[in-house]
């Protein structure tokens, strides 16, 4: 990589830190339940406590529901003295400039050229894809560095380019992709794959390759999995069940890329209409037409075959463990590979022999296009995230009316809510969920008594005994509308005898009736 590409793709990454950073400085990284698990187990690795889960006032449960990167790398952060909540900012932006100045890289690998590189780089700086995961404090940012950096060395192997120290630095980048995302498997999958069909050995060979990059990118999941089963008595949240919810899954699956190509404000037919074309395109230059080497690269075909591993596993939990989101974030990966196949194809497409008129014209007139609109998307986005923010961390959460009467409770008031995230992030204290009426993954399942928790009635005169002999509150949330797994308020006020302590525009604290 020349000089010129270096220090181009250097100031992209920059601009990209300056923007983010200038984005969300007045209210901070957006904050979601997933942050919150995040950040307390940070805090607690602080402390010395290991990976723990938000602070309960009866206890805190080991945490299982999230793999440990981004609360390692949260901490680590913290040992600078920083909170894990401020030190998120520093995360990202760092994770951000990073991944734009990957994905050039990987671009300039796919083409040679310096303007695609660029292209490509500022495409992540401004799609609304990458930036709203990494203003968020989720486990993206790591996951998509790691990932797509592990996917890099392995192309390198496979070309020939590198021995087999590059190798097993693939495998180790794909381990730490696979702790910061359980979906990071699909990583693995991919290259798994990418070893059996594409390297140039024997089939011996290749099954002791893919023997070892298995074992490398798996077994420190495996050993936080045999932790979890010891603390927990189970590997992770997630539960198995045949629940098939592919329509609404397969119509998201194409929705989103849509908007990839044009605004969500065209409709849904035509943004639906240009995607298929644009796939009609894009599958001839992969397949038809010739490369500049000759070939499509190992790098970009591990794209393909990442795309589809993905894709697949997100059908499969669907299918096998309730509805998983197919929504910007759960294909943030999908996005990248996608971009960086699409330049290869473009170049492709260029290159061959004879090019036609539609092709030249074409191809820089698209680029120029999508590059405005991305621009365009980024800067209203920006301008809403500056003026209200992110999640938690918006305006309307920090200036929360209950939340601050949540504050002015005595610290050793036992709390159950229906917000126990929102209440950990903005008002510091120990909480507990109230207890879950239905099962949050069958929302799709026709009949409610197959949606109902079996404990629920046992759980719920728990927390009913639990609140008379402590004299804790019920807080709860109205803003929090999605949670429809949680019983209402009228259900709580009639089956728990709970009365109005404090009555807020977005919130209400009970006490028990005595």
């Amino acid at each position: 990589m020349t000089r010129s590409v270096s220090w181009g793709l250097l100031l992209t990454a920059l601009a990209g830190i300056l923007v983010l950073g200038f984005v969300t400085r007045p209210w901070g990284m957006g904050l979601s339940a997933d942050s919150s698990g995040y950040i307390a187990s940070a805090r607690s690795l602080l402390k010395g406590e290991g990976f723990r889960e938000i602070p309960r006032w009866n206890g805190t449960a080991p945490m299982i529901n999230f793999p440990p990167l981004e609360s390692i790398l949260l901490g680590l952060v913290g040992l600078f003295g920083i909170d894990p909540l401020k030190g998120a900012q520093v995360l990202n932006l760092v994770f951000f400039g990073a991944n734009i100045f990957l994905t050039g890289v990987l671009v300039f690998h796919l083409t040679r050229s310096l303007w695609m590189s660029l292209a490509g780089s500022f495409f992540v700086l401004t799609s609304l894809v990458t930036l709203e995961v990494h203003a968020m404090v989720w486990s993206e940012p790591p996951f998509l560095f790691f990932g797509f950096l592990g996917l890099f060395f392995l192309a390198l192997y496979l070309e020939g380019r590198a021995g087999y120290p590059t190798f097993l630095a693939a495998g180790a980048s794909m381990a730490f992709a696979f702790l910061a995302k359980y979906s990071g498997v699909s990583f693995v999958l991919a290259a798994l794959a990418g070893i059996l069909l594409l390297e140039k050995k024997s089939w011996p060979q290749r099954l002791v390759n893919s023997f070892v990059m298995g074992g490398v990118s798996c077994f420190p999941m495996v050993m936080w999995l045999v932790r979890n089963r010891l603390l927990a008595g189970r590997p992770t949240e997630l539960s198995w069940y045949f629940e098939p919810y592919l329509n609404l899954t397969l119509r998201k699956l194409l929705a989103y890329p849509s908007t990839w190509l044009l605004p969500e404000s065209v409709p849904a037919v035509i943004r639906g209409g240009v995607l298929m074309l644009f796939l009609v395109i894009w599958a001839r230059a992969i397949f038809v037409a010739p490369s500049t080497n000759g070939g499509r690269s190992f790098l970009s075909s591990l794209c393909l075959l990442l795309i589809a591993s993905h894709v697949i596993l997100y059908l499969f939990t669907t299918v096998f463990m309730g509805e998983q989101p197919f929504d910007n974030r759960a294909l943030s990966p999908v996005f990248i590979a996608a971009v960086l196949s699409v330049f290869e194809a473009g170049r492709a497409l260029w290159k061959a022999r004879p090019a036609s008129f539609v092709i030249r014209m074409g191809l820089p007139v698209f680029l120029l296009a999508l590059s405005l609109s991305y621009a365009v998307r980024a800067i209203q986005w920006g301008s809403q995230v500056r003026d209200e923010g992110l999640g938690y961390a918006s305006r309307e959460w920090r200036n929360s009316p209950v939340i601050e009467g949540i504050k002015k409770l005595p610290s050793n008031t036992p709390i159950y809510t229906n917000g126990l995230d929102a209440v950990y992030l903005l008002a510091s204290k120990p909480v507990s969920s109230i207890p879950a009426k239905e099962d949050v993954l069958k929302y799709h399942v026709p009949d409610s008594k197959h949606r109902a928790m079996k404990n629920y009635p046992a759980e719920l005169e728990r927390m009913k005994n639990d609140l008379q002999t402590t004299d804790g509150v019920v807080v709860y949330l109205n803003k929090i509308y999605w949670r429809w797994y949680y019983p209402t308020e009228k259900e709580l006020e009639e089956h728990v005898s709970l009365q109005v302590f404090e009555q807020f525009n977005d919130g209400t604290i009970y006490r028990v009736r005595k």
